[in-house]
Order: structure tokens, then C-alpha cells, then sequence
């Protein structure tokens, strides 16, 4: 990594190009600087120290970062609080030797420095006067972003206390009395009196866990806590049929109704555990229905090996659904996980996906998931935000504050920089106004769809497509003029568009307005559109004179796109 520019005016693209190349491999998976394992060190008072990292239980396979001490059991010992990198972000190490020896505990209580005493230097003076006292000093911090307790723990052994020597912050020195073994003492500045502490005593029952190493990255299952709606992917069937699945115009389509939950399931003719998947899925099939569950099984192979994934479905007795996706599919669904899970590593196969009935991703699995998951797992649909939220969590807790819910707008940037530009646009919110408005258009539901086209207008950037959607919402409810008005504002954006000017054509038509009609076809025979001669016909119609020369079978007029 290059270093932080130190003069003002020095080139910063290296050190920027540095951070992306960290980012980009701790998002493959690799550690941010090393696998930086616990380490636990034994004084062996003899100016050495042994590592005993692996017989104290902190020798755990992760990529440590922070570690704050604290007597959260109230006995006598320091337990550990650490934090990874990886998974578990965090653990809680209790402490379970049960002869440790004697203690003390001080807190410091400034008054005349600052109150945590921050920077105070504290001696325990033992009863043997040829024993250097226990030496501590009070600090803000302790390691890399860690804050231990503010109590100041000193193991005794079996060493006797004199007293406790403070040297505060404001330069005054003082000597405690009153401070004995296994005691915790308040020490005011200015009393030169310990005062004893005692806590209140809870009763604290905590389960042992049993430390597993972490799973595969190629094995996980993964539940969303706000649902993600589906990109559009493309499928092909075995016949070669093409056509596509999910995406904002099928839900839009679907309005307010829903359709049965749908797993899709990426699998190879030479994958094992795709065999044994879709294996089991066959032997299940009767629950499998029962649940009202649908299954689509897609096969990422091209060329002859599709045959061959073909006859493999033959021979397990494949009741589902199935076909095959494109390189470009896979490369969305990839996309998909890894913006989830804020990682660049690829997709395994076999891996599966849980839509619900509105399009909206529910659960993903990488790697092998059995029926009985896929099946507990459509419990998840019916529950409300917080249920999910729970649902979703590897153990259970307790939340200090509402997590925020995900917005899928986040996509966006993460399919564009895969170089899915069409897919980003699905969660552009002013693209998903826009198809939401021509849907309701094309159902014959002006009103809503011109709300749908405002809200497309406030949002943004198609604002040439909202303001000609949004014209012929108008002109269907004998808002004329009003649309005539927005076909205005998008030839003033796209002034060479032919849809534009025969829609504004058929606006002045509407207004009995022949002469603005006239000009919108001399623009349109000026572009060399063919939709000049189908609005110069209902211009003619409209004045009496309907022939044309050769009667065409069928007009069409333009989509408003």
C-alpha cells in the first residue's frame, strides 16, 4: 500500500488506487493483514514469556482485531471481549480459573484533574519492603479502538497491601489507606480514604458454547431482512424457447395480486452436489407441492452439455420445471449475492434462490440446501419486518436500537460496476416509476399512471420518457392542453423524437387545432419517420376526407418509449 501524501500538492491517486486494491481483496475473502489469530503470552519471570495462546482457548481461527478486559462476572479474574474481522464479530471469553490467586480492583475519581483521572499513575505498595510496588497507569484506550473497564485490576498472588500511591493528572500526589485483598475501593481525590465497593450481585447463567470452525464461503444460507425485488433474468427452455422472469415490469403487471413462491436452483451435469440436490428435491416432490412451493431448476451449461443435463433430469425423474441460463444470468444472480453480502466472490453451484409471490428475494442458499430448509424456510414470508429481522440472525439477542431497513437502490452501483447497466436501472426509482406508469397506461388507468410518471419526474434522470408518458395519460382523461404542454417539455429535452411529435400531433388534432397538427407532420417528413403518413391520415379523416390512396390493413401507433 502506497503512503498518505505528507506534502500538500502531492498526487493522492496512488494512495487512493492502494485502498481499492485493499477493499478489493478483503472482499474476496482475504484477511486485511494477515490472519491476525489471538495470542496470549505467560510472564515466566525471568524476563521471557511463553506463548500459551492454544492451552488458554484464545488460539481461535479468526482475523482478530480488538480486545477490552473486564471482571463482568464480579470474580476477582479479567474476562475478554474480542472482536474479528471474520465471523463471530464478536465473542465473550469468561474466565474460569478457579485459583487465580488474590486481587484488588481501584477506581479512580478525579476532582480537581479531570474525572476519570485519564494519565493518573497508581502504585500498590505490598507489606515487603524489598517488593516493588504494582505499577498501573490510567488510560484513555487500550490497543487498537478498544476501551477495557475503567476499574484497575492488580493481581496480588498472595502479596499483601499497604496502600495505594496516585500520582494525579495536576501533578498531586496522594497515599490511600484503608485498601485490602480482594476488596474494590473507590479512590476520590482529596479523601486520601479508600472507599470500599460493593456491586449488586445478579445472578448471571450463561451456556458454554462449544467453538466451531467457520463454514465454507461455498455453504452458507443467507435470509434477507428486507426483501430484495428480483432483477429480470433470461431462461431458456429445452426446446429453445427464450423469455424472461421477475424484474419491475412483471411486478408491476402483477399489481396487487401474488403468485406461489418459486425456488430457483443453478445447477451442472457435473456437479456431485447438484446431483444430490436435485435428488433430493425429486424424492420430495409430493411435500414439496403440498407447500404450494414452485422449483426451477436451471442449468448454466452450454452447447452439447445441455443434452447431457437434459438426460440427467430423465433419468432422476425430474417433476419440475426446467431450463437453462444464459452466461449473462449467472452473471446477474452472481452480482446479486455478492452486492448482498458485500463481497466479490464467486457464486458456487449448486445455489438457490427463494422468491416470494411479489418477485421479492426471501433467502439464497450457496452450496447444497436441503428440502427440509427450502421448506421451513417458507415460514419466513408471512412476517412482518421485525419477525424477519430476528429470523435472520445466526442467535438470538437484543437490539438497543431499530436497525435501519435496506433500501434495494444499493444495487444500482453494484450491477453497474459489473457492467450490467440494464439490470442497474431496475432499482433506479425513477425507472421503476416510469414502467409502473406505462403499466397502468397500457391497462387503461390514466389517473394512477399519471402519478406514477410525476413521481418519475421528481426522481429522475428519464424525464424525456416521463414527460411523454405523462402527456398521454392526460390526453386519455381530456386533459388536452395539459398534455400538450408535457409533449412540449420533451421535445424541449429530445427534440428529434418521433413519438413525441405524433403524440403532441394527436394532442392538436384532439384541440381541432389542424395548423399545429400540420407542423408536427412537416417535422416528422422532415425525419423521414414513417408516422408522418399515419398522422397526415387522421388529420385528413377528421377534415372529411379520408382517402389516402391504397387503404394499409392495420395502423400501429408508437410506444411511448
Amino acid at each position: 500500500m502506497s503512503q498518505t501524501p505528507t506534502e500538500a500538492g502531492d498526487s493522492a491517486e496512488e494512495y487512493k488506487l492502494g485502498w481499492q486494491a485493499i477493499n478489493k481483496l478483503v472482499n474476496q475473502g482475504f484477511s486485511w493483514s494477515g490472519q491476525e489469530r489471538n495470542c496470549a503470552f505467560l510472564n515466566t519471570r525471568g524476563g521471557a514469556f511463553a506463548d500459551v495462546s492454544a492451552v488458554t482457548g484464545l488460539d481461535f481461527d479468526d482475523d482478530g482485531r480488538s480486545i477490552a478486559s473486564v471482571d463482568w462476572d464480579l470474580d476477582g479474574d479479567l474476562d475478554l471481549f474480542i472482536t474479528n474481522r471474520t465471523g463471530p464479530r464478536l465473542r465473550f471469553l469468561r474466565n474460569g480459573l478457579r485459583d487465580g490467586g488474590d486481587f484488588l480492583r481501584i477506581k479512580l475519581i478525579g476532582k480537581t484533574c479531570n474525572r476519570d483521572a485519564i494519565g493518573a499513575r497508581v502504585e500498590v505498595l505490598l507489606d515487603d519492603d524489598s517488593a516493588a510496588p504494582l505499577l498501573r497507569t490510567r488510560r484513555a484506550g487500550d490497543g487498537y479502538q478498544a476501551q477495557s473497564s475503567g476499574w484497575m485490576h492488580f493481581g496480588l498472588d498472595t502479596a499483601k497491601v499497604r496502600g495505594v500511591r496516585v500520582s494525579w493528572p495536576d501533578g498531586k500526589v496522594e497515599v490511600f489507606q484503608g485498601v485490602a485483598a480482594n476488596g474494590r475501593f473507590l479512590l476520590e481525590q482529596g479523601k486520601g480514604r479508600a472507599l470500599a465497593w460493593k456491586p449488586a450481585m445478579v445472578s448471571q447463567i450463561l451456556q458454554r458454547s462449544i467453538p466451531t470452525p467457520p463454514r465454507a464461503r461455498s455453504a452458507a444460507r443467507v435470509v434477507l431482512t428486507t426483501p430484495i425485488p428480483m432483477p429480470r433474468i433470461d431462461v431458456e427452455s429445452s426446446d429453445g424457447r427464450s423469455g424472461g422472469l421477475f424484474g419491475v415490469e412483471a411486478r408491476a403487471r402483477l399489481g396487487n395480486g401474488s403468485q406461489k413462491p418459486l425456488l430457483v436452483q443453478l445447477w451442472a451435469s457435473w456437479c456431485a452436489p447438484c446431483a444430490g440436490e436435485l435428488g433430493a428435491f425429486t424424492a420430495s416432490a409430493e411435500r414439496i407441492r403440498a407447500a404450494g412451493l414452485e422449483v426451477l431448476a436451471l442449468n448454466i451449461e452450454e452447447g452439447a452439455a445441455r443434452d447431457r443435463a437434459s438426460r440427467m433430469l430423465e433419468e432422476i425423474g425430474w417433476p419440475y420445471p426446467s431450463g437453462f441460463a444464459s452466461t449473462h444470468t449467472v452473471e446477474i444472480l452472481d452480482a446479486l449475492q455478492g452486492a448482498i453480502l458485500s463481497q466479490d466472490i464467486r457464486i458456487p453451484l449448486p445455489s438457490s434462490f427463494l422468491i416470494d409471490g411479489r418477485g421479492n428475494l426471501v433467502a439464497f442458499y450457496l452450496g447444497q440446501v436441503e428440502p427440509e430448509q427450502a421448506l421451513q424456510d417458507l415460514q419466513l414470508l408471512p412476517l412482518d419486518a421485525g419477525q424477519r429481522r430476528n429470523a435472520a440472525l445466526p442467535f438470538p439477542g437484543r437490539w438497543f436500537d431499530e436497525p435501519a431497513p435496506m433500501a434495494p437502490v444499493f444495487l444500482e452501483g453494484s450491477f453497474h460496476a459489473r457492467g450490467l447497466p440494464e439490470t442497474a436501472r431496475e432499482y433506479q426509482p425513477g425507472w421503476i416509476y416510469l414502467q409502473y406508469g406505462r403499466i397502468l397506461t397500457a391497462q387503461g388507468q390514466p389517473q394512477l399512471a399519471e402519478e406514477q410518471f410525476k413521481a418519475a419526474l421528481s426522481a429522475g434522470p428519464y424525464f424525456t420518457e416521463a414527460y411523454l408518458g405523462l402527456g398521454q395519460t392526460l390526453q386519455m382523461q381530456g386533459k388536452t392542453q395539459d398534455a400538450v404542454d408535457a409533449y412540449q417539455r420533451a421535445l424541449g429535452l429530445d427534440p428529434d423524437n418521433e413519438a413525441i411529435h405524433f403524440y403532441l400531433g394527436l394532442a392538436h388534432l384532439a384541440r381541432k387545432n389542424h395548423t399545429a397538427a400540420r407542423t408536427q407532420i412537416e417535422k416528422l417528413r422532415a425525419l423521414e419517420s414513417s408516422l408522418a403518413e399515419e398522422l397526415e391520415k387522421r388529420l385528413r379523416a377528421q377534415e372529411g376526407n379520408g382517402f389516402l390512396g391504397r387503404p394499409k390493413a392495420r395502423s400501429r401507433e408508437p410506444r411511448g418509449r
